[in-house]
This record gives C-alpha cells, sequence and structure tokens, in this order.
C-alpha cells in the first residue's frame, strides 16, 4: 500500500516533465506559451478533465452491459444490483471496466499527431493521471470500497492492475510532452 502511495504522489508531480532542455507542463512549453494559453484553451483542458471522469463511469456501465450486470448510479458509486448472478470474472470486468475504458479513450487520443496535441487532450490525460493517483490515495484495495477491492475481493489482483492502467498512463503522458522531430 505504502509504495503505491508514494508512487502516486509521484505520478501526480509528474505533471512537470522535462525533454531536452525544454520543460513542458502538459505538453506545453512552459517557457514559451503557457502565459500565451487563451481561455477556452484552459475550457478544453478543463473538459477533458471532466470527460475523462465521465469515461470512467461509463466504462463501468459498458462493461456490467456487457456480461449481464445490472449496475444502478449513486452518485459517484455505481452498485451492481444484481451481484449474486454474476461470476467472479464478470464481477472482475465490472471493477476494472472504468480504468479500461479511461486508458483505451485516452491511449486512441494520444497516439494520433491530430488529436495529441489538442488541449482537450492535455485535459483528458491529467484527469486519467489525476484518478489512477486518487483511486491508491482515496480507494485503495485495503479500504474496502472501491474499483480496486472490489477486483481483489472476486480474485482479481489489484496491484498488477494498478500498474498496468498506471503504466500505460505515464506512457500516454510521454506521448503529449515529448519534443517534436527536429525541435
Amino acid at each position: 500500500m505504502i509504495y503505491k502511495t508514494i508512487i502516486s504522489i509521484i505520478l501526480m508531480f509528474s505533471l512537470l516533465s522535462c525533454a531536452s532542455t525544454k520543460v513542458y507542463v502538459l505538453g506545453i512549453d512552459a517557457k514559451q506559451s503557457i502565459s500565451d494559453m487563451k481561455e477556452k484553451d484552459a475550457e478544453k483542458i478543463v473538459l477533458g478533465i471532466i470527460v475523462s471522469g465521465i469515461t470512467h463511469i461509463v466504462g463501468h456501465h459498458i462493461a456490467a452491459e456487457l456480461v449481464g450486470g445490472d449496475l444502478d448510479q449513486q452518485g459517484l458509486e455505481e452498485v451492481t444490483l444484481n451481484w449474486r448472478k454474476l461470476s467472479n470474472s464478470d464481477h472482475r470486468w465490472i471493477s476494472r471496466g472504468g480504468f479500461v475504458a479511461q486508458t483505451l479513450v485516452n491511449t486512441v487520443l494520444t497516439s494520433f499527431e491530430a488529436t495529441r496535441d489538442s488541449y482537450f487532450t492535455r485535459g483528458y490525460t491529467l484527469g486519467t493521471m489525476l484518478n489512477m493517483a486518487g483511486y491508491q490515495l482515496t480507494s485503495p484495495s485495503s479500504s474496502g470500497e472501491g474499483d480496486w477491492h472490489y477486483l481483489d475481493e472476486v480474485g482479481g489482483n489489484s496491484d498488477f492492475e494498478w500498474g498496468l492502467f498506471t503504466s500505460i498512463g505515464l506512457y500516454n503522458f510521454y506521448a503529449i510532452n515529448k519534443e517534436k522531430g527536429g525541435e
């Protein structure tokens, strides 16, 4: 638990990224253009953060639909109404569904030049990273609640999956922060 908390804190502070001699914050050259950012650019970053969170919630619902689960959205928590009728495998997919959806969309957004450099993608990537870190800080598997706890409860391995999703998130973060060729 403590190592994941430390990694989560490092992950949150990795929002400041160095590539060569330039310093980037969310893929924006800090020495050149943060002060040039327009209000609409900041709004796109905030929108990306919000959509990342919504994607996480929708991912649980998609996973539940695919395995025959009946979810009830109660605030920010999803409750499986037909818990006893589903297999452990079904429960694992519902538990990880939010992270799968969030990570998949983030990977698509950072894979293409046309979307990689957008302020929306920068916000989405930030939201995904904050979600990965936030879950470890507020709802670790030992907390008795949350996605990681339920994943472990039904035979999953939250440590492995957290590491996997966080690694992909870090790679996506790197993708928006790397220097463009020749610069």
